[in-house]
């Protein structure tokens, strides 16, 4: 995935990417550290099938994962093994530090456990349901992959995603 392109339609121009029309192609960083980057998977159960979406002014390089029907209760996974901090409890966030400068976002979520706080997790621990907690109008999961603290575009299984695309998990699978 170094130095590999991800292509999505955004509303705006993420840092470190160029526009060609309604196509955004950004370039991942190099030096990822124990490829972090390459090992994401999508934060669900193995064989799911969620829909990403995003929409003008939402957060650069954020995606968010619903399913058809009601998504709320779905468990959510870790996308890749890390130590689990807790965020904004109002938002329902929960953040993932995977190491190498790579940490994964998540928000809305309910039953977040509080034993974890802190702990090693690995990729498809649950780490919390999905929810509408916070600022969020219909349930979702709000996911985004940071590297040095900057929102990269989102890949999972090594590639990237589009904004607007059905992808079905591989995480936990054998």
């Amino acid at each position: 995935f170094m130095g590999a392109k991800a292509e999505m339609t955004v509303g705006a121009m993420p840092a470190g990417c160029t526009a060609a029309g309604q196509v955004v192609t950004c370039t991942v960083p190099a030096g990822l550290g124990a490829g972090a980057a390459t090992s994401f998977k999508l934060p669900f159960r193995c064989g799911e099938t969620w829909k990403a979406s995003t929409y003008r002014g939402h957060s650069s390089n954020s995606v968010d994962w619903n399913r058809s029907g009601e998504d709320r209760g779905y468990p959510v996974l870790a996308s890749a093994a890390g130590t689990f901090r807790r965020g904004n409890t109002a938002n329902g966030e929960v953040v993932i530090d995977h190491g190498g400068g790579w940490k994964t976002f998540y928000a809305h979520m309910t039953n977040i456990p509080s034993n974890l706080n802190g702990q090693r997790v690995g990729a498809g621990t649950e780490i919390g349901k999905v929810g509408m907690v916070g600022n969020a109008t219909a349930p979702h999961l709000h996911y985004a992959q940071l590297y040095n603290g900057v929102r990269q575009p989102v890949a999972i299984d090594g590639r990237g995603i589009s904004y607007s695309g059905t992808y079905k998990s591989t995480n936990g699978c054998s």
